[in-house]
């Protein structure tokens, strides 16, 4: 299993259109046969600051996923609405059927 937690900052006044950008993406990415979860938070404080969580089966799955279309796109159209981002790899610790 593979996990990756992304912080995002993007411009205020992009906010609408990173998330409908944001939700093509997830809605594709769920019909990816090695993607497990794929999430977007909103911070309750900050609404332009986002946390990405993404899950899939294998190395194999997240690079597919990178290289699809759908992600192209997303890639392409928030690319100059994000001022600031990084990114981790995370594992899971419980539940353990997550391991």
């Amino acid at each position: 299993m593979v996990s990756l937690e992304v912080n995002l900052e993007v411009k205020p006044d992009v906010v609408d259109a990173f998330i409908a950008a944001c939700k093509d993406n997830a809605e594709h990415t769920w019909q990816e046969p090695g993607n497990i979860r794929f999430d977007l938070y909103q911070e309750g404080d900050a609404p332009h600051k986002f946390l990405l969580v993404e899950v899939y089966y294998s190395t194999e799955s997240q690079s597919a996923h990178m290289e699809s279309d759908h992600f192209q796109r997303w890639y392409e159209a928030t690319r100059d609405m994000v001022v600031n981002s990084s990114a981790v790899n995370i594992k899971p610790v419980f539940p353990d059927h997550m391991k």
